[in-house]
């Protein structure tokens, strides 16, 4: 399984950070939450925000993911 920082998820959808965050905080997006500072979104996790929001994933860029 893939995961992904907030960063590169950010870069993926090309939308800032901050934008990220809010989706996170809102509970839009899914996230695990490693350590109190740390979290990563799995490929399924962004897969259904996409899904969701309309997104389409092949104007999405692909960044490394992170391995857990």
């Amino acid at each position: 399984m893939k995961w992904y920082t907030y960063k590169q998820v950010a870069e993926i959808l090309s939308v800032s950070v901050q934008t990220v965050r809010y989706w996170m905080r809102t509970g839009q997006l899914s996230v695990n939450r490693i350590s109190s500072h740390t979290v990563r979104i799995s490929q399924s996790s962004l897969d259904e925000f996409m899904a969701k929001s309309g997104r389409n994933t092949s104007e999405s860029k692909e960044p490394a993911c992170v391995e857990k």
